[in-house]
């Protein structure tokens, strides 16, 4: 471990090379609460083998948690979807620019920071995208700040649906509560609505049963005992995060897919929930439940103009990367016409 504050002295940065100290799983929820910035996602979905971890604190209190590894010349941050402060980012660089002589590049994958002026060549382009609904304190804010029809639709279809199924009950899994088979019933009933349109799809079934185990909130709607409709998301501190929702089409009158985000919202808010990220995509019914979205980006600072050039693959791969999820963008916003379906059949 290395401990230096080179540009500012109230600032006091470590640096724990190929490890990740045992306080971090810790401090990353508390600083970020965002799941792709977390040890359980990292573990399950991407490798925490050879990381190395950068904290820098003011006060005690860590302001930048960044775990990173190196592909040649470039020093990769594996966190994602976090909102980082512009001079916390350039200390970092400075930081990495100093200590790791063979790095010519820094790159952040997907992260939200205002980086208008650089004392490095920089390239900053959208990269990804999710929805998230912003909690209010009680369920009973949260219905007034939706839209009348949307509110009416709600309950008319739970009312008719409970009325018509008598034995629906609705039910919430954590922890040893978790059942494996009830997350591969809602990820088929999920593949087989998704493939009926066309569309390959198969969930990476191992990891997000391996997920949900470590950080699983899963709702579950239940006819006759029998999975009718459910959704799995994870918790990260006070944050959820939705991963899949799904219904059996036999029951598609009652709108039970809607229903079950209606009551996993309910509950969330009941324990405290203070945002619930519903996931990318364009779709009008996310926006309907309040959801917002938040844009992340792509960033790569270089040491110099000259290492700019040098990377050509990197430089023009960026460029292309942000046209194409442009070109995407205007897919999703125009999905329904005869172009957009058979572009979105070519590429699945």
């Amino acid at each position: 471990m290395t401990s230096d504050s080179p540009q500012d002295q109230e600032a006091a940065v470590a640096c724990y090379r190929s490890e990740i100290p045992s306080f971090i799983e810790e401090e990353l929820v508390a600083l970020y609460g965002m799941l792709h910035s977390s040890l359980p996602f990292f573990e399950i979905f991407r490798s925490t083998q050879g990381l190395s971890c950068y904290v820098c604190r003011m006060g005690g209190r860590p302001v930048a948690i960044f775990l990173f590894s190196f592909n040649g010349n470039c020093l990769e941050v594996v966190n994602e979807m976090i909102e980082v402060d512009r001079d916390e980012v350039l200390r970092f660089a400075r930081y990495a620019f100093a200590t790791f002589p063979q790095v010519d590049l820094v790159r952040f994958k997907a992260l939200k920071a205002s980086i208008r002026e650089c004392e490095y060549p920089f390239q900053q382009y959208p990269s990804k995208q999710t929805l998230c609904i912003a909690l209010p304190a009680t369920m009973d804010e949260y219905m007034a700040s939706l839209g009348r029809s949307t509110r009416t639709t709600i309950q008319y279809k739970g009312n008719k649906a409970r009325r018509e199924l008598p034995s629906l009950r609705v039910e919430f899994r954590t922890g040893d509560q978790i059942d494996d088979a009830e997350l591969l019933k809602i990820m088929c009933l999920s593949e087989a609505k998704i493939n009926a349109r066309q569309v390959k799809l198969r969930y990476d079934r191992k990891r997000i049963c391996a997920l949900a185990r470590r950080c699983g909130f899963i709702t579950v709607l239940l006819v006759d005992d029998c999975v009718a409709a459910g959704s799995i998301a994870y918790r990260t501190g006070e944050h959820y995060f939705g991963e899949v929702t799904a219904y059996d089409s036999r029951y598609e009158r009652y709108s039970l897919g809607k229903m079950c985000a209606d009551e996993t919202i309910r509950e969330v808010v009941a324990r405290g929930a203070r945002r619930l990220y519903l996931g990318g995509g364009t779709f009008d019914y996310k926006e309907r439940l309040r959801g917002e979205l938040v844009s992340m980006d792509e960033l790569k600072i270089y040491r110099s103009h000259w290492g700019m050039m040098a990377n050509p693959r990197h430089t023009a791969g960026t460029i292309l990367g942000a046209r194409i999820r442009a070109c995407k963008d205007v897919l999703h916003r125009h999905r329904s016409h005869a172009l957009a379906r058979l572009a979105f059949a070519a590429y699945y």
